[in-house]
């Protein structure tokens, strides 16, 4: 992701302990992989670096206010999917677990001007939907979702999209008028 000022935001899963920056959110102690988050200057100088914790699937996109959201998929932050809020200057807002299955991916999140955000992915969890959703219930085993929630983390909806064989959502997007685009199979 890029943000306004032209800074890269990186993610991804570290090998070994000399990612994250002096002063970061986690120094990375313990053990390796670990997802981290770091922010770039256009020229590729390192502004600063931290690590989250082991995970997969790691994905990011950040908000009008340069505000950086990152999800991913661990164990050991309490549940299986994450999303987190961190600050343009590397701080930690909010941590939220969502879609408590192990058997959940989230596999895109997007940010709308507006600041709310929208996760795609797939889930094998009945009663993931929100009541009044496009479609409410689980209709194979496996369905992709599409979920909104606030810039505080709160979920505002959700809701399955799939038939009766594996299904999955791989991308969102979100326009300046808040309509949603999600594209799977």
């Amino acid at each position: 992701s890029i943000d306004s000022a032209q800074n890269i935001i990186a993610v991804g899963v570290a090998l070994d302990s000399g990612v994250a920056t002096s002063g970061s959110y986690n120094s990375g102690s313990g053990t390796v992989p670990y997802a981290y988050l770091a922010k770039f200057t256009s020229g590729g100088s390192i502004i600063w670096a931290t690590y989250l914790g082991q995970s997969s699937m790691i994905q990011a996109s950040v908000d009008a206010s340069n505000h950086i959201y990152m999800s991913g998929h661990t164990g050991n932050l309490g549940g299986s999917n994450y999303i987190t809020k961190w600050s343009p200057s590397g701080g930690l807002f909010w941590s939220k677990n969502c879609m408590d299955s192990l058997l959940s991916k989230i596999y895109s999140i997007s940010v709308s001007r507006k600041g709310n955000v929208y996760l795609a992915g797939y889930t094998v969890d009945q009663g993931a939907a929100t009541p009044g959703a496009y479609q409410t219930t689980l209709s194979g085993t496996d369905d992709g979702f599409l979920e909104k929630l606030d810039t505080g983390g709160q979920r505002l909806w959700a809701t399955y999209y799939g038939g009766p064989q594996y299904d999955a959502l791989f991308s969102a997007a979100v326009d300046s008028s808040e309509n949603v685009f999600a594209s799977g199979y």
